[in-house]
C-alpha cells in the first residue's frame, strides 16, 4: 500500500545558505573536517553551508 523512498538527503534552500540533512557516509571532506558548522542529531547530521563558503566552492 505504500511506497518506499529512498532518499539520499535533504537539501533546503534558504536565502543566506543551505541546510542539509545527512546520514555519516555521505558528508563530504569539508563537512567531516568541520569546515562548515555541522550537528550530529542522532543519526543523522545537520550541515549549514552559508551562501559565503557555496559561492567560494563554485569559483575554485
Amino acid at each position: 500500500m505504500f511506497a518506499e523512498i529512498a532518499v539520499s538527503y535533504v537539501k533546503i534552500r534558504l536565502p543566506r545558505g543551505i541546510l542539509k540533512v545527512k546520514r555519516s557516509h555521505q558528508l563530504r571532506r569539508r563537512e567531516r573536517d568541520r569546515q562548515v558548522p555541522v550537528w550530529r542529531v542522532g543519526s543523522v547530521y545537520i550541515v549549514w553551508s552559508p551562501n559565503a563558503e557555496t559561492s567560494r566552492r563554485d569559483a575554485e
